[in-house]
């Protein structure tokens, strides 16, 4: 490939132009570079002239006949923009398939690969590769341009008609052909003659009943047939070929041996044509020409493209019959009645009813056998696919399929009303019109008899009723007549299918026609007692008597009531009181004017045959033709006209292609074959399969012959029984539907049919290479898997589970997981599409952006619908598509899965990911109608289901996985159960560690407000890259607390652009450094920059507590700003250590606390500083904090936006003991249920980082404690933000002074309350009761035994010497470790010194505190609080030295008994 431009480039000769759409989708197409070409830029041009190009005008000569055109260029085809199209051969080449191909060459058809070449006013050529290197000759030409017959072919042409005896000469031929030339002529003059024929035998022969009908047996059809003028045209185009054969006849070498018969003049005119017929089928005449003349016309020879003719297809041929036979019958009938001149043609119409004729005996018992044919060869036509679906002519129609039809018709109804409500007021809703009107009264006001029913359906309801619902008019808007007539014509449309969809047994289109709510023949009726409406018709099709009533189901009863009271009393306003406008050929049968002596057939009149003039008046007659007939189209001023009726097949389903969509003859078998495979009623008997058959138009007889049922005749069958039998089907259909309002659903079934479509198997055959592979691609050549992530992407991958669920914490890579398997998937050669979906919209551009990141082709599900709902797979241009839960639960999404293998061959449906799950539990009371459809969906045909999330708990994935219709149990362990679901679990450690967690109460909403924004204030003045996320309780609070210009807020009223607009500006814009929002913003949001949540007024769950909080990524400060109207049964308990909330949540041990209840050990540099300047510490103002932790001096006492009520630190100090009566008292009963303590920690906030020291709670006016513990002077150093700053090296001194310098001895260090420390301390031990030394140097301070010259560690104003606190937090390890630890302690004392002791454990204060919970020395805490002290002799303290040693002695024995004695006492 030659470069020419970014947007031109040259293949093997051939110039190839990428240019883009308004959408963006890009085309890459040959071009030809002329003089006058546009396309090309000056330099363009110049490069381009210097390469040697094809010349495509060449191809128009080369290839002159041919629009295919073989290429050898592989890399032209995979570089540039290809097409399927079909082509079929010709003798030239090959030809395109388009709109206008007969249906003899679309049978022809192949699919090639091609790139399109388009020529100004030139024919389009179309370009496919072929490999220059086949060497086989003809292995890719599968063309059959002719049909063979032989003697062993056991088809009708060979077998009934003898047609491989017939040899056309030349000249036969040529003579035939030339049809074409006349065939315009040939057919106006047969029309003209038929029509005049058939008028006269209709006005003056007397019909009779007849038993055999020129079709086929039948009963209760009159003789001579009626014809309506589409049909007589139909026949005239058809025979017009029969009639120009007789007249060439006799110049035909067939002629020899027939001189008698062809000296009969050839049927020019009316008397010419019914004396050829007459003659032909008289009594006594030979058949011999007129079996011939059939047996010729088996021929196509009326098409001239091929050189020799072909054989019809059956059904052509039967048409052709079927026309044949109607000419010959009116044509002996006109004789017969006109002139009776000839010998025995004044019984000339007995010849139909007796077997006096040889030629006409011979006609019926071919059309028999013909017709025999055809059936048999069709009833392959439609194949059962299990489970609930059939193929017929080669498309699946399904339940499926069914539902999406009448899901459409319901919704394009209910659009049409949104549409009359601009010109009309009170226009109610279907169900309303339905509850005040057809659902509402007593049973009895729906009785009638239907022997006898009232003139109009609307008898049945008191005038006020109906007026009280009738719509009104808006005022000063002008009606549109034309609009609101169409928009009631399309409503009428959409009701009949409904009809058509609920009524059990398909109608043909004629008795859909006919029903009538009011006068003479009415045929609907309201069961009263179930309120639906029976239509009671009989069959088109036979003409018989015999009645069937059908109930419908409730919602296409409550529509089509709506469309006959509403939507009928629009229509009649908008013609108006004069309209006169009705055609009185309400079937628009004549389609032209006919002659006046044809209308009397034809059009509508009223008893006494229409003489008078009242009958005849205009307005009279519009009026009642509105009033009564139920499908009535104001636009056509006739009945709905049947093209009408059928354009929706082309239309709908809205998701099947056009293709697929089946023609209406083909869903009218395929409902007929549903009901008989699939529809089942209890006890099923031949009697009612027999029903089966009489409710889709047939007789046992044809059920039995023709599609092999087993069943009997069932004459004389009892008619209550058959209607019974009637009911139980309609009933059973209409539920396997699943039709009507709120139908339960049988256990395990779902309303769309989940089985209806059959899944593709799929693998992605590839390797765990691959997923290392995409992984490098995604993050980089260092990449490597987290612990647990390498499992789950090998599942997802690799394994052939299809439901994986998945819990992970924030900030785990959840994301990754999924994302490497659709990288790697990428590679592979097999087109797949996946779905993520996320709980909001604003969360949308966040996922999509991350997505892209790694080459994914990545697009929103809503815009893949945006040209309506029926997507062409040709419009799958992405791999995955990003929705919310809402487009989850949409109806296009559910019908787009139900239906994907019906609608897409060549792509797999991949994985449906679906991030944060538990909310499709968790909100379901206040999106569940969004989620309704959700269960519908069949999760089963996709490759993969990932169900993700964070913050499901222990046992919160339960309900929502059997919501989504997984319902198996699902354990943590890999085990081969099928009965079993693998869930992982991927949360094996407390999360949030990190972050500082803070709860703090305001009495009042408005106070937490102010001091919202104070403390963002300062948060930005601290820091100017980082951002902050406030979470709001009311979405009146995220609208006032919108203050800042670099801000944005988000809550449920914005709409779905304004969500992703705001969330995307705040992830990728640096300036906006505030989101403000309702719980939409605690989820979704992954970006580093965030260092500070803010929770206002708001205290969530615990699952959402963890969620919001893990917006922090790299750390930062939680904060939960609450008041008691916060407090919602779910919430979090702010008086419980929130880490041992998380705990419980997730089922882990509880090991403390960790950077919560004012334990703030093992806190991150840039948080502590972070939390210090935000606490108002008197720090400098900082960029980035880069200093060591402590480096700062305390200037006095500054306010502290801490100061309110700290969560309880100590509610559970053993776990034995309970909270009131141990540490813990509860003074204030202000909040119901929630504690707050009072005896706290002398120094709550003063970590091990050196955070401001709090003494207790403060109170309401936000005082800070009365003393500020001193800390040393520390020199600041100069420091900037991001990878320049300077970082400074913390000495061990630092971190000592850090650590221990604040505290007043090791007990108040490890965060025991003061209460306690007042009980604890080292009296007269000194290191002599220790079995190894502190100091590991030469020469030591005497007050740190560091060593002197530069490792000295002494503070200036700390409690007591380095040396003694180093000592007493010896001791303490020494009582409340296991021995084996305390070796540990030792050992590291003896390698490298006190100091290095210090540092190691006095960074694990929580560990510390925990151990001392669970030792001894908490339980005689708790005895020395709780009982009364023991008296000690005074004199035993008179003197130190003597104390000292007498208890230096004790001391050892003590110890060895101290569990022991603690017991004792405790007893």
């Amino acid at each position: 490939m030659i470069t020419i431009s970014e947007t031109v480039a040259v293949i093997d000769g051939y110039v190839i132009l990428t240019s883009k759409d308004e959408h963006g989708v890009e085309t890459k197409t040959i071009k030809q570079l002329t003089e006058k070409t546009r396309y090309f830029s000056f330099v363009e041009r110049t490069k381009q002239s210097n390469q040697k190009l094809v010349d495509l005008d060449e191809f128009q000569t080369a290839y002159s006949n041919s629009s295919l055109i073989p290429v050898a260029s592989q890399e032209l085809f995979e570089y540039c923009t290809t097409y399927e199209r079909e082509f079929y051969t010709t003798d030239d080449g090959f030809a395109i398939i388009n709109a206008r191909t007969s249906k003899k060459y679309r049978q022809r058809g192949q699919s090639f690969t091609v790139i399109p070449v388009h020529f100004k006013k030139k024919a389009t050529k179309y370009l496919y590769y072929r490999d220059a290197s086949t060497s086989l000759t003809g292995g890719l030409d599968f063309s059959v341009e002719r049909s063979i017959i032989h003697s062993r072919d056991s088809s009708f042409f060979e077998q009934e008609m003898n047609v491989g005896e017939i040899k056309f000469s030349n000249t036969d031929l040529n003579i035939l052909k030339n049809y074409h030339q006349v065939q315009p002529q040939f057919v106006e003059s047969v029309y003209e003659i038929f029509i005049k024929i058939y008028a006269s035998v209709r006005e003056n022969y007397h019909r009779r009943p007849y038993i055999h009908s020129f079709v086929n047996g039948g009963f209760g059809e009159v003789f001579p047939k009626d014809l309506q003028i589409p049909t007589i045209q139909k026949y005239a185009s058809l025979g017009a070929a029969f009639i120009y054969l007789i007249e060439v006849f006799p110049q035909l070498s067939f002629a020899e041996g027939f001189t008698a018969e062809v000296e009969i003049a050839p049927p020019k005119s009316i008397a010419s044509m019914a004396d050829w017929f007459t003659t032909r089928l008289l009594p006594g005449s030979n058949s011999s020409m007129w079996v011939l003349l059939f047996r010729i016309s088996c021929y196509n020879w009326t098409d001239g493209s091929v050189a020799y003719p072909d054989v019809h297809t059956l059904n052509t041929y039967r048409q052709l019959v079927d026309s044949i036979r109607a000419l010959a019958t009116y044509s002996v009938l006109y004789r017969y009645l006109n002139n009776g001149v000839i010998p025995g043609d004044s019984k000339a119409d007995e010849i139909f009813f007796n077997h006096v004729s040889e030629s006409w005996n011979w006609t019926k018992t071919m059309y028999q056998r013909l017709t025999t044919a055809y059936m048999d060869y069709n009833k392959f036509n439609v194949k059962v696919c299990q489970p609930d679906a059939v193929l017929i002519s080669g498309k699946r129609f399904s339940r499926t399929y069914i539902q999406e039809f009448y899901t459409n018709m319901t919704a394009r109804f209910d659009g049409n009303i949104d549409k009359l409500k601009h010109y009309f007021l009170k226009l109610w809703s279907v169900k309303h019109i339905a509850d005040t009107l057809l659902n509402s009264g007593a049973n009895s006001n729906f009785c009638e008899s239907r022997a006898a029913p009232k003139d109009s359906l609307f008898l049945l309801f008191t005038e006020k009723q109906l007026s009280l619902q009738m719509p009104q008019t808006v005022p000063e808007v002008t009606l549109d007549t034309d609009v609101v007539t169409q928009i009631v014509s399309d409503m009428g449309v959409c009701v009949m299918w409904m009809i058509y969809v609920s009524a059990t047994g398909p109608y043909r289109f004629p008795d859909m026609v006919i029903l009538k709510y009011a006068g003479n023949n009415r045929n609907l009726f309201i069961d009263p007692e179930t309120r639906c409406l029976e239509i009671i018709t009989s069959y088109s099709k036979t003409r018989r008597e015999e009645y069937l009533c059908k109930t419908l189901d409730k919602q296409t009863s409550d529509y089509l009531f709506y469309y006959i009271f509403v939507a009928r009393a629009v229509l009649k306003h908008s013609m108006g009181e004069n309209y006169d406008g009705m055609s009185k050929d309400l079937f628009q049968d004549t389609n032209t004017v006919a002659e006046q002596y044809l209308l009397r057939n034809y059009l509508s009149r009223s008893v006494g045959n229409g003489e008078s003039e009242e009958d005849w008046d205009p307005v009279r007659y519009s009026k009642i033709v509105l009033n009564s007939f139920v499908f009535v189209d104001c636009v056509s001023h006739s009945l709905m006209n049947y093209s009408k009726f059928a354009a929706f097949m082309k239309l709908y389903p809205a998701s099947i292609s056009g293709t697929s969509r089946l023609s209406f003859r083909e869903m009218r078998h395929g409902m007929i074959k549903l009901i008989r495979e699939y529809v089942k009623v209890e006890g099923e008997s031949f009697e009612v399969m027999n029903m089966k058959e009489r409710l889709a138009g047939h007789s046992a007889a044809t059920g039995q012959s023709v599609y092999a049922n087993d069943v009997e005749t069932g004459t004389g069958s009892d008619a209550s029984l058959e209607e019974k039998y009637a009911s139980l089907i309609n009933s059973a259909w209409q539920n396997w539907l699943g039709l009507g309002y709120g139908k339960e659903k049988e256990e395990g079934e779902s309303a769309v049919a989940k089985n209806a479509c059959v899944k593709k198997y799929f693998s992605s055959n590839g390797s765990i290479k691959d997923l290392f592979v995409a992984g490098k691609k995604l993050y980089g050549k260092e990449f490597q898997f987290r612990e647990g992530q390498f499992d789950v992407a090998v599942e997802i991958y690799l394994s052939g589970t299809q439901i994986i669920p998945i819990q992970a914490l924030p900030g785990f890579g959840k994301t990754a997981l999924f994302q490497i398997p659709l990288v790697a998937l990428s590679y592979g050669e097999q087109k797949t599409v996946s779905f993520v979906f996320v709980p909001y919209v604003c969360l949308l551009s966040n996922m999509k952006l991350r997505l892209s990141s790694c080459g994914i082709n990545c697009g929103i599900l809503k815009d893949l619908f945006v040209n309506g709902p029926a997507v062409e797979e040709k419009n799958l241009f992405c791999d995955v598509y990003v929705g919310t839960f809402n487009d989850l639960g949409s109806e296009n999404f559910v019908r787009l899965v139900n239906n994907w293998y019906n609608i897409y061959q060549e792509c797999i449906l991949g994985m449906i990911v679906i991030d944060e799950f538990h909310n499709l539990e968790t909100e379901q009371s206040y999106r569940g109608q969004s989620f309704r459809l959700i269960p519908e969906i069949n999760f089963n045909l996709a490759w993969k289901v990932v169900v993700m999330t964070g913050t499901a708990g222990e046992k919160g994935m339960v309900k929502p996985m059997k919501f989504i219709g997984y319902d198996k149990e699902m354990c943590t362990s890999m085990v081969s159960n099928k009965n079993r679901i693998l869930y992982f679990d991927l949360v094996n450690q407390i999360p949030l560690k990190n972050i500082v967690k803070k709860f703090q109460v305001f009495e009042r909403s408005t106070v937490a407000e102010t001091e919202v924004e104070k403390l963002v204030d300062r948060f930005m003045e601290y820091d100017t890259k980082s951002k902050v996320i406030i979470v709001c309780k009311e979405k009146v609070t995220v609208e006032k607390l919108y203050f800042r210009q670099d801000s944005e807020w988000v809550h449920g009223d914005l709409p779905s652009e304004e969500k992703i607009k705001k969330s995307r500006r705040f992830i990728e814009d640096e300036k906006c450094r505030i989101m403000i929002g309702t719980k939409l913003v605690s989820e979704g949001i992954d970006i580093k920059a965030v260092k500070l949540v803010i929770m206002l007024d708001y205290l969530p769950s615990i699952g959402e507590y963890i969620q919001t909080a893990g917006r922090l990524r790299e750390g930062g400060v939680c904060l939960s700003y609450w008041t008691k109207r916060s407090v919602q049964t779910s919430s979090v308990r702010p008086d419980v250590c929130i880490i041992k909330q998380v705990s419980k949540f997730y089922d882990l041990n509880y090991d403390g606390h960790d950077l919560c209840c004012g334990h703030h050990h093992n806190i991150p540099e840039d948080v502590a500083n972070m939390y210090h300047y935000l606490n108002g510490d008197g720090r400098p103002r900082v960029v980035e904090v880069g200093a060591s932790i402590g480096d700062s001096e305390h200037v006095g006492n500054v306010h502290s936006f801490s100061s309110a009520n700290e969560s309880s630190v100590f509610e559970d100090l053993g776990p034995d003991m309970d909270q009131s009566d141990n540490f813990i008292t509860s003074n204030d009963s202000s909040f119901p249920g929630l504690s707050n303590e009072v005896d706290m920690p002398d120094n709550l906030e003063n970590s091990s980082r050196g955070l401001v020291n709090e003494d207790s709670i403060n109170d309401d006016n936000n005082n800070n404690s009365d003393e500020i513990l001193p800390t040393p002077r520390i020199v600041l150093l100069p420091f900037d933000h991001g990878p320049n700053k300077r970082r400074r090296i913390i000495s061990m001194k630092d971190e000592i002074n850090g650590l221990f310098g604040s505290a007043k001895n090791v007990f108040e260090f490890i965060g025991i309350p003061s209460k306690l420390c007042s009980q604890l301390f080292f009296y007269g031990l000194n290191e002599s009761c220790l079995d190894f030394p502190l100091s590991v140097v030469e020469n030591p301070c005497p007050d740190c035994l560091g060593a002197k010259d530069g490792g000295c560690v002494c503070w200036e104003l700390g409690p007591a010497k380095v040396r003694r606190f180093g000592f007493e937090f010896i001791l303490l390890l020494k009582m409340i470790m296991s021995e084996k630890e305390f070796d540990g302690v030792r050992k590291h004392c003896l390698d490298r010194g006190l100091h290095a002791v210090m540092l190691k454990y006095g960074r694990s204060k929580s560990i510390l505190l925990d151990k001392f919970k669970t030792s001894v020395l908490a339980k005689f805490c708790e005895i020395i609080v709780s009982k009364p002290k023991l008296p000690v002799p005074g004199e035993l303290f008179s003197n130190d030295m003597v104390m000292t040693r007498c208890y230096n002695m004790m001391w050892e024995d003590t110890f060895l008994h101290i569990t022991h004695f603690l017991l004792f006492l405790h007893s």
